[in-house]
């Protein structure tokens, strides 16, 4: 047991780096845009964790985890991960890989020789890079056993696609797909003679100090486990009941964001994880024709994936989407803090950029300070959101020693933002950073956080902001 597991509590962030009035501003800053966040989407319930090395961090969490009895999200309440949940498979293959008790680059025929010859050409490290050509679902995963069905063994579970063909040949294309998990779970089984949910408790869940975490089994929940929920033009309804145990090793995790956190900042210490593994587990794959694998521009590792994030950080992370539940895990290999931010819906979000946005006021060293003056503001603008003429106006106060505003639109940008929820208007601003007349600030909108980047002119403060290939110009508008 090192430091890491027995004192990461996740109650209070008390970053060494940070002075007190910073960390005091860092952690209410997150929490407003967090509880704002929540608002304008529609989400019922949210829970963020921030894992500081080696053993600090923070947990805010905002909202409900059951509306209909009025019950709040606490640090202790536990989410369903979706696809968070193949991070915790990738580790254990690659651990026992490095252990010599599995072998990453054999075929999966070694270990269930009755596997159908094209299952049983794919690889461990071909399923974990979703690199094999085993599909994902199609229109037939949506009859009703897939979900009703109970399996107790992911050996059980190929029967769902072991007839189906590969959708290209192992090692040629990257086609992301849950089953493959499930073919991955079951040759761990199989090579180690253990059912999943056992072996991650001993060789993972334990080891990280993980107490919050396991099979979202419907069985055996525990009482902190959220009530599911659907979301749907901004208004959330109880979930429908979903077996998730064909794909424990792909989607059907559940654990508190605590230990989310904790078990992604487990990764950067060599006692709980072996430097070789970690670099096994998080270096870019490549094709057998030797092209690197990415998936929307994240370069693909097993199951981690790599990108740049808003604030230009590099960070490992994963996230997922299911019937009940958004997730996402970030880790920044530099700075050393994992970051994890689990909802209890579903939720059309660029989660991995809301997580990273609501980490970046712990990791920021030039606050736009409100005793130094938060400008006043509430001005016209006008500008152009993904080549649509738009207005807006601007409203800028200092409020509990926060910067704060809001964007009200009217134009391109809240035709797009209304599509996701109608009732969202305003949308909140907090001030993140400022230097030498630029300004960073946190826009809460239905779809998650944006960064708005503020350049004063002459005429006035210039706004931009982008959300993939949607670009967003505002200027001051004319007297």
């Amino acid at each position: 047991m090192t430091a890491l597991t027995a004192a990461l509590a996740l109650a209070s962030l008390q970053a060494a780096s940070l002075a007190p009035e910073q960390t005091a501003w860092s952690e209410q800053t997150a929490q407003a845009a967090l509880d704002a966040v929540r608002e304008v989407s529609g989400v019922p319930g949210l829970s963020l964790a921030i894992a500081i090395a080696p053993d600090q961090g923070l947990t805010l969490t905002s909202g409900l985890s059951d509306i209909a009895q009025a019950r709040p999200v606490t640090p202790a309440t536990q989410f369903r991960l979706a696809s968070v949940s193949k991070l915790y498979l990738a580790s254990l293959a690659a651990r026992l890989h490095q252990e010599g008790r599995f072998d990453l680059d054999a075929p999966a025929s070694d270990f269930l020789p009755d596997l159908s010859p094209r299952l049983g050409r794919v690889t461990g490290r071909q399923l974990a890079a979703h690199i094999s050509g085993v599909g994902h679902y199609t229109e037939a995963d949506r009859w009703p056993d897939l979900y009703t069905r109970h399996y107790d063994t992911a050996i059980e579970a190929l029967a769902i696609f072991a007839d189906r063909p590969l959708l290209a040949e192992p090692g040629t294309r990257y086609h992301y797909s849950s089953f493959g998990y499930t073919l991955l779970t079951a040759v761990i089984e199989a090579a180690t003679g253990r059912v999943y949910p056992d072996l991650l408790a001993t060789e993972i869940l334990q080891p990280f100090g993980l107490p919050e975490t396991g099979p979202d089994d419907l069985a055996h929940r525990p009482e902190s486990m959220t009530t599911l929920h659907t979301l749907t033009d901004g208004v959330a309804r109880p979930a429908p009941v979903r077996d998730y145990s064909y794909s424990w090793g792909g989607a059907g995790m559940r654990a508190s964001a605590g230990d989310v956190a904790r078990f992604g900042l487990g990764h950067l210490d060599p006692a709980l994880t072996p430097p070789e593994t970690w670099d096994t587990l998080q270096a870019t794959t490549r094709l057998v024709d030797g092209q690197v694998v990415s998936d929307r521009g994240y370069r693909v590792g097993l199951g981690w994936r790599r990108m740049t994030d808003p604030l230009s950080r590099e960070v490992a992370f994963h996230t997922g989407v299911i019937v009940g539940g958004r997730s996402a895990l970030l880790v920044y290999p530099e700075e050393s803090i994992a970051v994890a931010l689990l909802a209890n819906s579903g939720w059309v979000a660029q989660i991995d950029r809301t997580a990273a946005l609501l980490a970046a006021p712990v990791l920021e060293t030039r606050p736009l300070d409100s005793r130094a003056g938060c400008p006043e503001t509430d001005l016209p603008l006008a500008g152009y959101f993904d080549g649509q003429a738009m207005t807006a106006r601007l409203i800028l106060n200092e409020r509990d020693g926060l910067c704060l505003g809001t964007l009200e639109l009217d134009g391109g940008l809240e035709v797009w933002l209304a599509g996701f929820n109608p009732a969202s208007r305003p949308y909140p601003l907090f001030a993140l950073s400022s230097q030498a007349g630029h300004s960073v600030w946190l826009l809460a909108t239905p779809v998650g956080l944006a960064d708005i980047h503020m350049e004063m002119m002459e005429t006035g403060p210039r706004l931009t902001a982008s959300w993939g290939a949607r670009a967003l110009t505002l200027s001051a508008a004319p007297q």
